[in-house]
């Protein structure tokens, strides 16, 4: 899901992963290359599948808010929201972060 300004937008709408019952763990992975961003799963850590989203990665910086603000870089991070008022929730293990060659 993206935000725009106020503007809300689910890429993957009709297209959306199912991640089976039977799955214990889903990998996640983000790409920068420049200005884009691409993003991977993985359901046993060592296959992975390329999301079929890429984001601009100006734009996760509070400097692309309409109404200007203070550039204090991009920001990394995990977030999960339940879009179907399941009440569900998410557990991570853990979250690296490393610059690759």
């Amino acid at each position: 899901m993206t935000a725009e300004n106020g503007i809300f937008a689910q890429q993957l709408a009709g297209n959306e992963i199912i991640v089976g019952d039977s799955v214990d763990s889903v990998y996640l992975r983000v790409k920068v290359c420049g200005e884009v961003y691409s993003y991977f799963y993985s359901l046993d850590g060592q296959n992975w599948h390329e999301v079929p989203v890429k984001l601009d990665s100006y734009k996760l910086s509070d400097d692309f808010v309409s109404g200007g603000g203070f550039f204090t870089g991009a920001f990394v991070g995990m977030h999960v929201q339940d879009m179907q008022d399941m009440n569900l929730h998410a557990d991570f293990d853990y979250f690296r972060y490393e610059e690759l060659d």
